[in-house]
């Protein structure tokens, strides 16, 4: 059997553990069990991203 060898995405390696919309500003955020929460436009391009030591269950934004 033959693997297919794809390029790193920019997606969370283990399940997310939840999504924060801010619409005004067309982004959102993802959190998962791989210790990352990441920022992205809706056009689903990655903005920001940040490590943590443990699992994120829950980010939100703060301001509208």
């Amino acid at each position: 059997m033959y693997r297919i060898q794809s390029e790193k995405t920019n997606e969370h390696d283990e399940p997310l553990q939840n999504i924060d919309v801010l619409s005004k500003s067309k982004i959102f955020l993802s959190s998962g069990r791989d210790g990352l929460v990441k920022v992205w436009n809706f056009k689903k391009d990655l903005l920001r991203e940040i490590k943590f030591t443990d699992a994120v269950t829950q980010a939100f934004f703060l301001n509208n």
